[in-house]
């Protein structure tokens, strides 16, 4: 009896054209995700233009019970970026951004750490209000 040693072979075409489908459709569903990710950056950026201009005001509170106040400045720009400065007991830099709504979210240097707040337009005049948080202490602050 002559037994004959029989191997099946592997059909790489029969794989191929799944893999090659399963490859496309990745490429596809990634190009999507980047090109939504990509439209909602833009989105999130759209309308703080018109919040662009400079502000000032006073800040006041207290850190670790001791009464501390100063003033501040602070530019916004069109794509949402805020940049600015305080000074008083303490002094330093303000660098955040504002969203389409006018909340601020920022941090300062000088151990202040947070500031937050709502800028408003009316009749082409920025104002706004807010609080700070940091350095063992917290308060509010005020445009002028």
């Amino acid at each position: 009896m002559n037994k004959e040693n029989t191997k099946k072979k592997v059909s790489w075409a029969g794989i191929t054209y799944p893999a090659k489908f399963f490859i496309i459709v990745i490429f596809i569903f990634s190009s999507l995700v980047a090109a939504d990710a990509q439209s909602k950056t833009g989105s999130e950026n759209k309308n703080t233009a018109k919040y662009q201009g400079t502000l000032s005001g006073e800040w006041g509170g207290e850190v670790m019970s001791t009464p501390v106040s100063g003033t501040f400045s602070i530019t916004i720009f069109a794509d949402g970026t805020v940049s600015g400065t305080f000074s008083g007991i303490q002094s330093g830099t303000i660098t955040g951004t504002i969203s389409s709504k006018g909340e601020i979210n920022a941090k300062g240097s000088a151990g202040i750490a947070e500031w937050n707040g709502q800028i408003s337009v009316k009749d082409g005049h920025l104002s706004g209000s807010g609080t700070w948080e940091g350095y063992g202490g917290d308060g509010k602050w005020n445009t002028k």
